[in-house]
């Protein structure tokens, strides 16, 4: 890794002059709550409703959160929920900080938990109404820090704090989408996200100065770090280069980042010298799914996530309600979020197709209604469309549709789906619901530790098949009819690009219902059962068919797996189908990534003005003379192995 030196950071005189003692409206109101020196409130602004365009302002509100300066006295790598709740909250308040209200929020929160000479000074210029700083450098975040002193075995050691915003209402979006914008050579082959990784390194360096300032000892410090989005990002990298900096023991390093995306390419991120490091991520939260981990891209430390219907019935008794119930107090609306892993991990096989490189990322040029566009120029733009809300979104979402008429909309759709005219995939991300769930942890005893362990069953049902479950009373528990959900006491998901009905079993066995197939066209269907894990990746998969029991006939999964040749696989999402297009100049086709043996997969292939596509063909048959596999532009097909096609235009 390269080198992040202490001694690299200038002097912030910004944020010297703002570490002066400072009494809040919030730090007001939190002294009435440390009366229990054990609970303190912490006040912050939700903006959930105006980012969906249900309000035009946040709304101020808190919450009690426990806390213990003890936690840091305890070993590092013992992941404390607590402590994990209590970040979050101060992640929260870490947002929306501006000259408009004297950064009181994340001011207010540290105050709150007795740190003193509070820095917030790297929030002047890099704020919604002030964005100087970034006119000069997007790879920039703001933080808050503070000190103070604990007792860790009848001695007094000094703790830091360091308090990193996620992603704000500015040009930081566009430093989100630099994974390796500054390769010129074309060895793409980065060790970190270089957004992420300049981000981090100012700010490793803003700590090291703010220590030799105040006089405080750096192989002594506990070091508290805590973000959220990008700001777990961030978070995440400091903590890391703290570990390995040999001025900080390891040992004092305790981070804990919610919706990390992936920061790094290094095989050993997951190492015991990373021990303090935790990440907390939803499953049906697509922000921690990218960079895509089939580039390569992981996380520092480890990572356990939430439970979801899909990822166990690991979650206690109330969970559920209490996590509605408090993102009800901070947001003031019920919580939309995914009811499966399906789209989520639909979107992750979408942006795997479009680029299954870093290189391809960078350097395929896909077509467009308006010529030739790489992924990555794509996501540049859509990122900093993303970074403004409401109706200007909307609109600007609608105009860069238009270069999505091609390959990238099946990308976009997602986000036109669920970020437009639905808003769960704000939901899954939001801060409000990343702290609902975490005190909700900690008010029903959530053992988050056990998730890396969480298994479930998926059943899946390919073609034009029916699927009803049935409980053992033999009430429908759940039904995809004619490519609807229409009932879903357990998970179900339709996948109307490879016509994929799948339920999901948690917690029980698959013995324990009766699953109904019902054939709808008398064509073969394939249908496969896999055991995965907590974000929907097969870790065994067994593949029965092709099954066919005849036009508008139903039977019995029981019976049916009696007779149906079945494969088995240990370990999935490793194949591929690639393609190519030929035949003429303006033309696209796009494969399918991050298979495992028995799905199916869909294939597309996109023609330009002046091109007429002729079919799909297996690689190296002569379309001259041979038969296409499909002459439809989208092909979905079955995949027991890698497959290589050719779209042929003429």
């Amino acid at each position: 890794m390269p080198a992040h030196h202490c001694g690299e950071a200038q002097v912030d005189h910004t944020a010297q002059a703002s570490q002066t003692p400072h009494t809040s409206h919030t730090a007001q109101v939190n002294r009435a709550a440390q009366a229990d020196p054990t609970t303190r409130e912490i006040a912050f602004l939700s903006p959930f409703q105006r980012d969906i365009g249900r309000a035009r302002h946040e709304i101020e509100t808190s919450c009690m959160v426990p806390w213990d300066p003890a936690w840091f006295a305890a070993p590092h790598d013992r992941f404390n929920v607590r402590l994990a709740a209590t970040s979050m909250a101060v992640a929260a308040a870490t947002c929306r900080n501006t000259s408009h209200n004297d950064f009181r929020y994340v001011r207010g929160a540290l105050e709150a938990l007795d740190f003193r000479d509070v820095s917030v000074g790297s929030y002047q210029h890099r704020n919604e109404v002030d964005q100087g700083d970034y006119e000069r450098d997007v790879d920039l975040v703001a933080y808050g820090m503070g000190h103070q002193v604990i007792n860790v075995g009848g001695e007094e050691v000094p703790l830091v704090v360091l308090a990193i915003r996620g992603t704000s209402r500015t040009r930081e979006w566009v430093s989100n989408a630099n994974v390796a914008d500054s390769v010129s050579d074309g060895n793409y082959n980065v060790e970190y996200h270089e957004g992420f990784d300049a981000a981090a390194d100012e700010a490793y360096g803003h700590v090291a100065q703010y220590l030799v300032h105040h006089g405080i000892n750096m192989s002594e410090a506990r070091v508290w770090i805590v973000g959220h989005s990008r700001g777990a990002a961030v978070a995440n990298l400091v903590a890391a280069f703290l570990c390995e900096s040999g001025e900080f023991s390891p040992d004092h390093v305790f981070a804990y980042a919610f919706a990390t995306p992936g920061v790094t390419r290094r095989k050993d991120a997951d190492a015991a010298v990373f021990g303090g490091i935790f990440n907390v991520i939803d499953p049906v939260d697509y922000v921690p799914r990218l960079p895509l981990e089939s580039w390569g891209f992981r996380r520092f430390g480890a990572t356990y996530t939430l439970p979801t219907p899909c990822a166990g019935d690991d979650a206690p008794d109330g969970f559920e309600q209490a996590s509605q119930r408090l993102f009800m107090q901070f947001a003031g609306i019920e919580r939309p979020t995914f009811a499966t892993i399906g789209p989520t991990a639909r979107l992750v096989r979408h942006v795997a197709s479009i680029s299954p490189t870093i290189t391809s990322l960078y350097e395929k040029e896909r077509l467009t209604k308006f010529g030739r566009q790489t992924f990555a120029d794509f996501y540049h733009s859509f990122t900093s469309m993303v970074g403004d809300k409401g109706g200007k979104r909307a609109r600007e979402a609608a105009q860069v549709s238009r270069y999505a008429a091609g390959p990238f909309w099946r990308f976009l759709s997602y986000f036109a789906k669920n970020s437009l005219t639905g808003h769960a995939s704000a939901g899954a991300h939001a801060e409000e619901g990343y702290l609902a769930r975490m005190l909700a942890a900690v008010e029903t005893g959530l053992d988050l530790s056990v998730s890396a362990k969480v298994r479930t069953t998926a059943f899946t049902a390919y073609g034009d098949v029916d699927l009803t479950v049935k409980d053992a009373a033999g009430q429908t528990v759940a039904s995809i009819w004619k490519g609807k959900v229409e009932k879903s006491q357990i998970p179900a998901y339709f996948d109307d690009e490879t016509d994929a009905s799948t339920v999901w079993f948690a917690g029980c066995a698959l013995e324990d219902y009766v699953i109904e197939l019902r054939d709808r066209s008398g064509y073969s269907f394939g249908v496969t059962i896999a055991q995965q894990n907590a974000l929907g990746e097969a870790l065994e998969q067994t593949e029965f068919g092709p099954i066919k029991i005849g036009n508008g006939h139903t039977l019995p999964w029981n019976q049916l797996a009696e007779g149906a040749p079945s494969t088995s696989v240990q370990r999935g999402g490793n194949l591929h189908v690639t393609v190519r297009a030929e035949g003429a100049k303006r033309i696209d086709a796009v494969g399918a990534e991050c298979l495992t043996a028995g799905d199916w997969a869909a294939v597309y292939a996109y023609e330009g003005l002046g091109a007429s596509f002729k079919g799909w063909y297996e690689e190296g048959r002569d379309p001259r003379v041979a038969k296409p596999l499909s002459t439809h532009k989208k092909y979905v097909l079955r995949v027991p192995h890698d497959r290589a096609l050719v779209a042929v235009f003429s």
